[in-house]
């Protein structure tokens, strides 16, 4: 950020992600959505191809069938360790310190890989982050989510999560562990 509010960081909100099946069987689903895959045109490839002559481009993501566009390459974080490809998918958890729960650099971050959670016994890992003890899970026909697994002895009702990339977890939580299997 530029300005007064220079050095600040944002107070991160989290979303909890699922798929359009699960929530019709869910009594407190408020939003429904429907994605459809983009195919990406043949103008479109010979663009791409004139670009990537100029060094530019798209880039497509792990995993394949969605692109970035040509400008988001140079803007991203030369600083991203490699402990795990770039655009790993995965769900980031991060919790506070018991200690100081009011210091918002008090706090432990974690980053758990989808292909490490699906190949966990029941897509279920129950771990401890931080002061913490979570259990992340794999919802059925959904996406990742953690718990608390004491709920009672936690104020929210879940940790602050977010199904990301690996590359927008790490620029914002550097020291950040990451889940083996």
């Amino acid at each position: 950020m530029y300005g007064k509010d220079a050095g600040k960081t944002l107070e991160p909100t989290d979303l909890l992600y699922s798929t359009l099946g699960t929530e019709l069987n869910s009594p407190n689903a408020y939003l429904y959505t429907q994605a459809r895959h983009m195919r990406i045109p043949l103008s479109w490839r010979i663009f791409e191809w004139i670009l990537s002559l100029f060094g530019m481009g798209f880039e497509q993501m792990h995993g394949g069938g969605f692109w970035i566009g040509f400008g988001f390459s140079p803007t991203r974080s030369k600083d991203i360790d490699d402990r795990l490809p770039y655009y790993t998918s995965g769900l980031g958890v991060v919790t506070k310190s018991a200690k100081d729960p009011d210091n918002p650099h008090a706090q432990t971050a974690k980053f758990y890989p989808l292909s490490a959670l699906r190949k966990a016994k029941n897509q279920t890992v129950q771990d401890k982050i931080g002061d913490y003890d979570v259990i992340v899970r794999i919802r059925e026909h959904s996406y990742p989510e953690a718990v608390w697994k004491d709920p009672k002895s936690q104020k929210e009702d879940r940790p602050f999560q977010n199904y990301l990339r690996w590359y927008g977890f790490h620029a914002t939580f550097p020291k950040c562990e990451v889940f083996k299997g």
